[in-house]
């Protein structure tokens, strides 16, 4: 029996989603690279700074507008727009560095997991919660902008 791993079950909840269709492997890779600027954007506006005097997210050299903001906004639209066409014409340069740069994404977010269970004082199992929310968002189907 071939048992399925967490990162299979939460891909193929993705792809029951909608989020594969239509999609090559370069294509979807791409399109979640995209994904997570959007997730990271979303993640670091809930830290804050207890000093009054200093902004209330991450300083991340400052513009008008904060970069990862523009970024992950940029980063949503082009996700959510499959006529973009930017999307055609997509390859992968070095896979085996890619995987490497993937695998230092799933550090980091194993190490944030691990300093959220340190403050909430709960055990905080991100790959069975990637599973849970992928699983649940079946339904919702693919996000129209």
């Amino acid at each position: 029996m071939n048992e399925k791993t967490a990162q299979d079950k939460v891909y193929t909840a993705v792809a029951e989603r909608g989020y594969r269709e239509g999609w090559s492997a370069e294509q979807f890779l791409a399109r979640q690279l995209c994904k997570m600027v959007e997730e990271i954007n979303e993640a670091q506006e809930s830290v804050y700074h207890t000093d009054p005097t200093y902004d209330t997210r991450i300083h991340l050299d400052r513009t008008k507008e904060d970069r990862l903001m523009w970024a992950a906004r940029y980063a949503k639209v082009k996700f959510d727009n499959k006529e973009h066409p930017g999307w055609y014409g997509i390859g992968i340069e070095d896979p085996q560095a890619l995987i490497d740069e993937l695998a230092d994404m799933q550090v980091v977010l194993f190490c944030a997991a691990a300093a959220a269970a340190e403050l909430t004082g709960q055990p905080v199992d991100i790959v069975q919660l990637a599973v849970d929310k992928a699983t649940a968002d079946i339904a919702r189907g693919v996000r129209n902008g």
